[in-house]
């Protein structure tokens, strides 16, 4: 399999110190809901998203949010993040900024992601000792 490096690269993890520049996005294969049948997509997706605010998030899902926790839907609205697409990022060019945790399939088309920054020590951990 050779790779297209136009297209995939590694990615960094977001800094503290570093500034959203443009609007984030999410990528990931997803499913298609199409009538009684789940359609797989066979390419790689991706949408631009929009942040709520956090009390819109709390009245949407109806609980609590942890600290590390944001919602977001994409743009335009029918642009969806799915199930299949839960652990892909949520990024800016090659700037991972957090984790597609839960998505609803429902008619706002929100869904919920964890923002990396808390986990990085760790994450960098991980990945310097496998």
């Amino acid at each position: 399999m050779t790779i297209d490096e136009r297209f995939v690269g590694i990615g960094k993890l977001f800094r503290d110190d570093d500034k959203i520049k443009n609007r984030l996005q999410v990528s990931g294969w997803g499913t298609q809901p199409s009538g009684n049948t789940v359609i797989y997509q066979r390419l790689l997706k991706k949408i631009q998203i929009i942040r709520p605010r956090k009390p819109e998030c709390i009245f949407i899902y109806d609980v609590a949010l942890r600290k590390n926790q944001y919602c977001a839907y994409g743009i335009p609205k029918t642009a969806r993040v799915t199930w299949g697409d839960g652990g892909g990022p949520v990024f800016e060019f090659r700037k991972i900024y957090g984790i597609v945790s839960i998505s609803l399939i429902t008619e706002d088309s929100t869904f919920l992601y964890t923002k990396i920054l808390a986990y990085d020590e760790w994450i960098n951990q991980m990945m310097s000792n496998h």
